[in-house]
C-alpha cells in the first residue's frame, strides 16, 4: 500500500479542494484546520481517509509519487519485458 504523508496530505488539501470547487458542508472553503476537523468527524485517520476516498481519485499521497505517471511507467516497463521470445 502507498504510504500517505499526513502532513503533505493536509497541507495540500485546501488547494486541491479549491481547484476542484469543493467546499465544506457549510459552504466555506477548506483550510487546513477545517480539513483536519472534517476528517476527524468521519472517525477515520488521515491515512484511512486517503485510502478510502482519494487514492482512487488520483490524489498524490506524498510529493514524491505521481499517481498519473506511475501506471504509464509500469505499463511501459511491462511491455518491454521479454518472456519465451515474446514481448509484453
Amino acid at each position: 500500500m502507498l504510504s500517505c504523508n499526513e502532513d503533505y496530505y493536509i497541507e495540500s488539501g485546501p488547494a486541491r479542494f479549491a481547484k476542484a470547487g469543493e467546499t465544506g458542508l457549510n459552504g466555506n472553503v477548506y483550510a487546513e484546520e477545517t480539513l483536519i476537523t472534517a476528517i476527524e468527524e468521519t472517525g477515520l485517520t488521515v491515512e484511512q481517509h486517503y485510502d478510502k476516498y482519494l487514492l482512487t481519485g488520483g490524489t498524490p499521497a506524498n510529493p514524491f509519487f505521481n499517481v498519473h505517471e506511475y501506471p504509464k511507467a509500469g505499463t511501459g516497463q511491462l511491455n518491454s519485458l521479454t518472456c519465451q521470445g515474446r514481448t509484453g
